[in-house]
């Protein structure tokens, strides 16, 4: 019995993943710093190959048709084992929208309202998340069309208007990277922004056009990749080797556009539209989580869960990390290697399983 009743649209999906690697603008600051003007190559090389990975998910989506990725661990791995699996991956999906959290809180309280405490912005986030979640998937998914909209425009506005203060020698010399910095840079473009869509394994069984479910997941992966890339080639033609001195590049980008004096602080208009993506991110992380606990311990509601998973997470948030270097130390270097099992082996191992069990 699924504790969730609710069905979205193909297109809603496709824009609630636009959302998703909209919002990863912000962690794009770790990688920054290690991949230099090299970090649109390292993108562009991720990005095609997360299609393999992006292959198993569909593939063991679409072999149990109905099922989410608990549900298939379950069928999979066996009741006890299915379920430990199932636990680990509710927790990463708890962690990855508690961090995100924190991260925005950090965001605003360092960018924007120096005044401010980060535990007031976590606070009144949790609150609105809170409601959000408990709305529904729906919601949700209908939340996430005008948004994703207006994201797009803003961020290819903000791109065209930049223009004139390109430097295309800021690119020089290519890839002159080391061997690590490459493994390193590639490693958290997968863990960070591609790799977190395995989420969306939770949500392929409320889409409604299911036929179409594999289309508008690749869209909404092309499209949030050409905006998340554009961003990118933008801060480095912009502000050449300095990016990496930048906590957020984009930030310090949008303060340099001035348009007949007429079209300036467009710093705003990038600090809502990661509020918006980053709001519609930990919303997707958090309503995965809930769903996966509802599921765990076979209940036949969610909404019940919604209040305390969201007062654990405010809580953890707080207290997670004690300075936003300390996060993008722990961002940069061991959460890419923790999140790697959720992204590549456990996804690999669970179609080998299929295969067998296919086979048998």
């Amino acid at each position: 019995m699924k504790v969730e009743k609710g069905i979205i649209s193909g297109k809603q999906l496709m824009f609630l993943i636009i959302a998703h690697l909209q919002a990863s603008t912000l962690a794009i600051a770790f990688i920054t710093g290690i991949a230099n003007q090299s970090l649109w190559i390292i993108i562009l090389f991720t990005f095609f190959l997360m299609f393999i990975f992006f292959l198993i998910y569909l593939k063991i989506s679409f072999r149990y048709p109905g099922k989410n990725l608990l549900e298939i661990n379950d069928i999979l791995y066996g009741k006890i084992i299915g379920k430990f699996i199932s636990s680990l991956y509710i927790y990463f999906f708890w962690y990855v929208a508690t961090a995100n959290l924190r991260f925005i809180a950090d965001f605003f309280s360092t960018f924007l309202y120096h005044e401010i405490s980060t535990s007031v912005f976590i606070i009144s986030a949790a609150v609105v998340l809170i409601f959000a979640v408990r709305k529904g998937l729906e919601v949700l998914g209908r939340l996430s069309v005008p948004l994703g909209i207006l994201s797009i425009i803003s961020t290819f506005s903000i791109t065209l208007f930049t223009i004139k203060d390109w430097d295309l020698k800021n690119f020089l010399p290519i890839f002159n990277l080391e061997l690590n910095k490459i493994i390193q840079s590639a490693n958290l473009m997968i863990a960070i922004p591609f790799g977190e869509m395995i989420v969306f394994m939770m949500f392929f069984p409320y889409v409604n056009e299911q036929k179409k479910v594999k289309k508008y997941f690749y869209l909404g992966y092309i499209i949030g990749f050409i905006s998340l890339i554009s961003v990118i080639i933008r801060n480095t033609a912009v502000l050449g080797n300095i990016t990496s001195l930048y906590l957020q590049p984009s930030f310090q980008v949008a303060r340099v556009i001035n348009v007949g004096e007429i079209i300036v602080r467009t710093e705003i208009i990038i600090s809502i539209v990661l509020l918006f993506n980053s709001f519609i991110k930990i919303c997707i992380f958090q309503y995965a989580s809930v769903i996966g606990l509802a599921q765990l311990f076979k209940m036949r509601y969610y909404k019940s869960l919604v209040l305390p998973i969201g007062v654990l997470m405010s809580t953890f948030a707080v207290s997670m990390f004690s300075s936003s270097t300390e996060h993008g130390y722990i961002g940069a270097n061991l959460h890419p290697i923790y999140a790697l099992q959720f992204i590549i082996f456990i996804p690999i191992i669970s179609l080998i399983l299929l295969y067998l069990k296919k086979n048998k």
